[in-house]
């Protein structure tokens, strides 16, 4: 069971990178798509992004702000 910080390579080809606790991704950590074209940066609780955290796309945009449940949650900066 992972537990603390590392890294792992899912089957889809997303990769995370940051803390774990009892298996789940809980705390700071980044997730990158296998696409290539997004990537999450900021915080995780039970697995799901949760709290501040920031979007960063391929073709430059940026979104920051808060998500609570894996959705975003109240307003957020687009740049």
């Amino acid at each position: 069971q992972k537990h603390g910080q590392g890294t792992f390579y899912f089957r889809n080809g997303d990769k995370y990178e940051g803390a774990w606790e009892n298996g789940q991704k809980h705390g700071q950590g980044t997730l990158y798509y296998r696409d290539g074209g997004v990537k999450y940066e900021g915080a995780w609780v039970n697995d799901e992004r949760h709290g501040q955290g920031t979007f960063y796309y391929i073709d430059g945009d940026t979104d920051e702000g808060a998500l609570e449940n894996d959705q975003t949650h109240g307003q957020g900066t687009l740049y």
